[in-house]
Parts: structure tokens; sequence; C-alpha cells
């Protein structure tokens, strides 16, 4: 993610920026410090099977991840159970979607402010 804000009137956006629309298929699952004997053994025994490696005294784990495009999984994520997730109750039960260039309906005001921000 390159950068994010919200924009609310009658309508509620959460605007996310992304360098690209999908990542690589593997994932680099960092474990626990190869100090840590038990953890090092539970995490070696849930990713038998994998490329396992050690990287500056942490063991890491390359796993295949289920997608790659961010929309997919976005929308996989909004049709979960989004109040255990942490997501406020109230908004929870709100019809959330993912919609491309919806940009196109945000006010010309806030866009010009979310140009200026810098690139963190």
């Amino acid at each position: 993610m390159v950068r994010w804000d919200v924009f609310s009137s009658e309508k509620s956006f959460v605007f996310i920026e992304l360098e690209s629309g999908s990542i690589s298929k593997v994932e680099k699952k960092r474990g626990p410090s190869i100090y840590s004997e038990k953890n090092c053994d539970s995490f070696l025994d849930a990713h038998r099977g994998k490329k396992c490696y050690v990287e500056e005294g942490f063991l890491f784990a390359e796993v295949m991840r289920e997608t790659t495009d961010a929309r997919v999984f976005l929308k996989k994520f909004l049709s979960g159970d989004l109040a255990r997730m942490g997501i406020p109750s109230h908004i929870a039960k709100q019809r959330l979607f993912i919609e491309a260039n919806a940009y196109r309906k945000l006010p010309e005001t806030f866009l010009t402010q979310y140009a200026k921000k810098s690139i963190a």
C-alpha cells in the first residue's frame, strides 16, 4: 500500500492507493527468534514441506498465497466476519464493496488534498 485516506458525506469511502494490483504468489512469513528452540520447533512443524530459512536471527518460511490480485483479496476480506476482525459493528453491518475507479465519485477538493499528501 502506498497511502490511504477516508472521505465521508452521504456515503463513506476508504481510498487505498496500491503500488501494484497484484503481489507475488510466494509470501515470506516471519517466525520466531532462532534462540527460542520450542517456538522454532513449532514453526518448523507448522511449515513442514515449505522452504524455511534463517535471516537476521529469525526463522522464515515461504508459503503460497491463495490470491495475488488485490481486488480479489479485498472482496474476500470484506465478505468475512468484519466484527470479529475488529471492525466496529455499525460499520461491519453496512454493505461494503470494492469499486474500481470509485475516485471519480469523490469531490475534487478531496482528491486535490489527497494528491498533495506525501507518500510515506
